[in-house]
């Protein structure tokens, strides 16, 4: 994929997650971190995205790409949707098996289970797996 249509993609993504979902960018891309890196050094290059600075990178919302994205909700609005619903997990609590829905980094215990594979239904069943 060329890399101007990578970063058009990528500005949609941050768009819709309103942050930067390295994860998400990874699995979307197949890169690993140091390559998504590299993106986002460009992004910072066009002033898109500030500088890390104490951990962060800030978004300069005010950047005028931000406006022609925000005009194209078709773009950003499925990235959006994934943000809000989060991920499901099965997880282990205090020895119960727990789905658990994690929305950036809050996590809520949504149903308790006997064990793991009634977890899985459980999941299997919320997502109309077959």
């Amino acid at each position: 994929m060329p890399q101007a249509e990578q970063l058009n993609i990528l500005k949609t993504i941050i768009f819709g997650y309103k942050r930067i979902p390295m994860s998400v960018i990874q699995r979307q891309f197949l890169l690993g971190y140091d390559q998504v890196l590299s993106l986002i050094a460009l992004l910072e290059q066009a002033g898109i995205i500030e500088p890390l600075n104490e951990g962060e990178r800030v978004i300069n919302w005010q950047h005028p790409h931000w406006q022609i994205i925000a005009n194209q909700p078709e773009l950003w609005q499925p990235w959006a949707d994934s943000a809000a619903a989060g991920v499901y997990k099965l997880e282990k609590h205090e020895g119960q098996w727990c789905v658990v829905r994690e929305v950036h980094a809050n996590k809520e215990v949504v149903a308790c289970v006997d064990n793991e594979d009634d977890g899985l239904r459980w999941l299997m069943e919320k997502f109309n797996v077959v």
